[in-house]
């Protein structure tokens, strides 16, 4: 309900990590493109870096696998955690100055009585749901075989939190049609 950002694209600089080898591997810009991607808050006018994920395709296919499935980088956390503290006395502050009107539903008491531990388990949900339905978006620009077919069976997956974004990169790769990108890899 009270989300703290913004949907601006968040450029970082990659960090190494040894935990995710297929990210590390990737030249520079890759990572750069691939970080800015994955840590963006929202897709409004993504229209250049969809390109860029585009073009570089393939490319991409492991690293963004490998992001599904370890969520978010312990930095990425981190910088979450730090920011969380002042997240939550800000929202605590708005909804005191401004009462249950302000909001016009049920949901005011119950977050005003939501711990701050609460709060910040709520929001690392939300991070990793992000990242990782940012990876899967991601796999429909890759267009391989193998990222399609498993972007259709988690679209299929109902009780797969992504099942939408899988389902959503579908209708983006258009199955990667030949009028799109050739073939299929």
């Amino acid at each position: 309900v009270f989300y703290v950002g913004g949907c601006a694209t968040q450029p970082k600089i990659p960090v190494a990590d040894k935990q995710r080898p297929a990210f590390s591997s990737l030249p520079m810009e890759y990572q750069t493109l691939l970080t800015t991607w994955l840590n963006q808050d929202c897709r409004v006018d993504s229209v250049n870096i969809e390109k860029d994920m585009a073009s570089a395709g393939p490319i991409l296919e492991e690293a963004l696998w490998e992001a599904y499935n370890l969520g978010p980088t312990e930095e990425d956390r981190a910088d979450l955690q730090h920011s969380l503290g002042e997240r939550y006395a800000l929202r605590l502050r708005w909804l005191k100055q401004n009462g249950p009107e302000a909001i016009k539903s049920p949901v005011y008491k119950d977050l005003l009585a939501e711990s701050e531990e609460q709060f910040r388990a709520t929001e690392i949900a939300k991070l990793v749901s992000r990242w990782c339905d940012a990876a899967i978006t991601g796999l429909g620009f890759v267009c391989t075989a193998r990222s399609l077919e498993c972007l259709r069976l988690i679209a299929k997956d109902d009780n797969n939190p992504s099942s939408i974004a899988a389902s959503e990169a579908l209708k983006m790769s258009g199955d990667c049609a030949e009028d799109k990108r050739g073939k299929a890899q």
